[in-house]
């Protein structure tokens, strides 16, 4: 039987829980699923006595083929995108409102 290291690649550790969720959902959006392995206390144990917010120290895998593409996302610079969504970006619930006149006033 193989081991995970010659099954997958290592493609990063994460410190907790809510950080691998985070790197799982968005590397999964863009068609790349992740595994993860622990060593030593780890897992449901360590959740049990330490909570989600403890130190997990989580080795994250990929499978081979998507290794380049999955460090490629995780090399992204998306700082651009929340200057935009923040600075002066349209509001896209108000973008094809008839009522708004895009001065901000929302009295009637």
């Amino acid at each position: 039987m193989k081991t995970m290291e010659e099954m997958y690649r290592f493609l990063t550790y994460v410190n907790s829980d809510m950080d691998y969720e985070m790197l799982k959902t968005f590397l999964m959006a863009n068609g790349i699923p992740i595994t993860r392995k622990e060593k030593g206390f780890g897992g449901p144990i360590r959740n049990i006595y330490m909570g989600n917010l403890g130190t997990a120290n989580i080795e994250v895998y990929v499978d081979p083929e998507n290794y380049d593409a999955a460090k490629a996302l995780m090399e992204t610079d998306f700082s651009e995108l929340a200057e935009d969504a923040f600075d002066g970006g349209e509001n896209p619930e108000t973008k094809n409102d008839p009522e708004d006149s895009g001065d901000g006033d929302t009295t009637q």
